[in-house]
């Protein structure tokens, strides 16, 4: 029955209306000071994967500029170029062993302690390097530096996803390896600039130098405690569905890339000179920075998978036609470029691929790509060696796209993420 309006008198009342009011605004009000603090702790932690960058820079710096400093390194230390080419291969064995092992001990550890000490172990490895007397001094620097980078990188990443909601997830990573790709575009040139200068070795003690810098960026990153697994459950994730395949894709990737880059002179030549090298790598970074930008917006916005195919595609064509291209200075100029671009669209797409694979451990996720991609490296470096042995440079670029296609392929193999991955409902390629 409804009340007269002009009765005079209060409609009767839900004896439950008042405990529900109260109920939702209590809601409410913890719904606020949730937004809140969520917005005040973004705000905080905002320029921490900016930090996190300059670390990356430095580790980047190290493996960019030693492509150029081969020949030099060669001639000081009395060897052929293959073989401090190994010196690579030296490197990304250690790191690809490293970065599974490492992230396995420091599981638990606060996540400022891991950066900081990781950093100085690169630091220390960089400084052996700079006054070895001998290749097998200097390779033993090369392991050390790989221990130290290879616990940074993935902690840096697993860190920087941590800071961030899940739709930033993707630019978040994007900043922290935009470090090695702004090392591509700045620290190499510079670092090949000194070596011209200075020598190799004042080259290596520049990136120690970076690595000091990286050391006080990483102390102001919030120590609270990143999480992880034991060594027994970091080797049980490989026997999720779809890991292998998908790891399987990134070893292809960084094997077309660098059976190519460590040796992008002689992949290059004739058509690019000495003297012309140096304009080579400027673009080839200035294209992996907007690559590497590029990524992380459309990981964000598309799916990995279809980002992550593009890439492929693109690099494995491009590297081909470098079979024709590297006798004529125009053609690598606009070759180079695309190629580095779409090597570097591949990265962020396959972090969070991995991370989508294994939600509840990221950082187990990021150190078993980690160890994917300084595999690939190892691979790349031990096949573009081997064809500068038979004299056959001119093959470079194919053998690159070889490897790309063969990621491609590992691309198409269906794999069943968890429910928490970007792609939930159903199979879907690796």
């Amino acid at each position: 029955m409804r009340p007269d309006p002009h009765s005079g008198e209060d409609p009767p009342q839900d004896p439950t209306h008042g405990e529900r009011g109260i109920l939702l605004s209590s809601e409410s009000r913890l719904r606020d000071r949730s937004d809140t603090a969520v917005a005040e702790q973004s705000a905080r932690l905002g320029g921490a994967p900016l930090l996190l960058a300059v670390g990356t820079f430095a580790i980047g710096t190290d493996a960019f500029v030693i492509a150029g400093l081969l020949p030099s390194i060669a001639r000081d230390l009395h060897t052929s170029v293959p073989s401090a080419g190994l010196l690579v291969t030296v490197f990304a064995v250690s790191y690809a062993i490293a970065a599974p092992l490492l992230t396995a001990l420091t599981a638990g550890w606060g996540q400022r302690r891991i950066l900081v000490l990781s950093q100085l172990v690169f630091t220390v490895g960089m400084v052996l390097q700079a006054v070895g007397p001998a290749l097998a001094v200097v390779a033993a620097g090369r392991v050390i530096a790989a221990a130290g980078a290879a616990t940074y990188i993935a902690t840096a990443g697993a860190a920087a996803s941590g800071m961030v909601s899940p739709e930033r997830r993707g630019r978040a990573l994007a900043m922290v390896t935009g470090g090695l790709t702004v090392s591509t575009v700045l620290g190499a040139p510079l670092g090949a600039l000194v070596g011209d200068w200075l020598g190799w070795r004042a080259t290596l003690w520049l990136v120690a130098v970076f690595g000091l810098v990286a050391c006080a960026g990483a102390a102001r990153v919030p120590a609270q405690p990143l999480g992880g697994a034991k060594a027994k459950a970091r080797f049980a994730v490989l026997a999720r569905p779809g890991m292998l395949p998908v790891l399987g894709v990134t070893v292809g990737q960084l094997a077309a890339i660098f059976t190519i880059y460590t040796y992008l002179p002689a992949a290059s030549s004739p058509g690019v000179t000495e003297a012309q090298f140096p304009l080579l790598l400027l673009l080839y970074g200035v294209a992996g920075v907007a690559g590497n930008a590029l990524a992380g917006r459309l990981t964000d916005r598309f799916r990995p998978l279809a980002v992550l195919r593009v890439g492929l595609l693109i690099n494995g064509l491009i590297a081909a036609l470098m079979l024709f291209g590297r006798h004529s200075l125009l053609a690598m100029v606009v070759l180079v470029p695309v190629w580095s671009a779409s090597g570097w669209l591949v990265t962020v797409p396959q972090q969070h691929r991995l991370m989508s694979l294994v939600p509840d451990a990221p950082a187990v996720a990021l150190g078993w790509v980690e160890a994917a991609i300084y595999a690939g490296t190892a691979v790349g470096s031990v096949v573009g060696a081997r064809l500068l042995d038979l004299d056959l440079p001119s093959w470079l670029g194919p053998a690159g796209a070889a490897f790309a296609a063969v990621a491609l392929l590992l691309s198409l193999l269906k794999v069943r993420p968890p429910a928490a991955a970007d792609e939930p409902t159903d199979p879907a390629p690796a």
